[in-house]
């Protein structure tokens, strides 16, 4: 997605701050780009810290209107002020693939979770042995699916056992799905 917003501000021996919502589903805070004293940068607060996403850059602004632009993108975002670009702000990106594993006397649990709409290849490496063989719960489908009243059972969960499982092994994760592999130590 792409967009523009232009404003125009009275610049009067004060600062300048601009709050821009990044609401990805991931990442739901804002993020101000501030100009004051001379210096404009482009940070993101929060309780623990001050997340940095331009340098701080020196500009000099008369008193009077000024032009601020900002124009968004796919990942990032350029700030402008009366048509010179002043910071390209690259937002951090976060992994489409979360897996975590938790152990029990006789078997071994992993949990997948792929956000993108394609497979994934995941590599699973452990440290004990598994038989070949495991049990796959799965939950997948379009990530505009859902279910209603009329359809409860659009989107479901299935089971089936599958063999390949090893201390290494891969595992092909399909799009928008949550994968439980349950493993049993050899």
């Amino acid at each position: 997605y792409t967009g523009s917003l232009t404003l125009q501000a009275l610049v009067q021996n004060m600062g300048f701050f601009l709050e821009l919502g990044d609401w990805n589903p991931v990442n739901a805070q804002g993020i101000d780009w501030k100009i004051e004293n001379g210096k404009s940068d482009v940070a993101q607060e929060t309780f623990f810290a001050r997340n940095v996403y331009a340098e701080e850059k020196e500009v000099a602004l008369s008193e009077g209107w000024h032009d601020f632009r900002i124009v968004t993108y796919h990942g990032g975002f350029d700030c402008y002020i009366d048509g010179e670009l002043i910071h390209t702000v690259v937002l951090p990106s976060y992994p489409a693939v979360e897996a975590v594993a938790d152990t029990s006397e006789d078997s071994v649990i992993v949990k997948i979770v792929n956000f993108t709409d394609v497979c994934e290849t995941i590599d699973v490496t452990l440290d004990c042995d598994v038989a070949s063989e495991y049990t796959l719960k799965l939950l997948a489908g379009d990530a505009n699916d859902g279910n209603s009243i009329s359809d409860p059972e659009n989107v479901k969960a299935s089971e089936c056992v599958r063999t390949g499982a090893a201390r290494e092994f891969a595992y092909e994760a399909p799009a928008n799905s949550l994968s439980i592999l349950i493993l049993k130590k050899a």
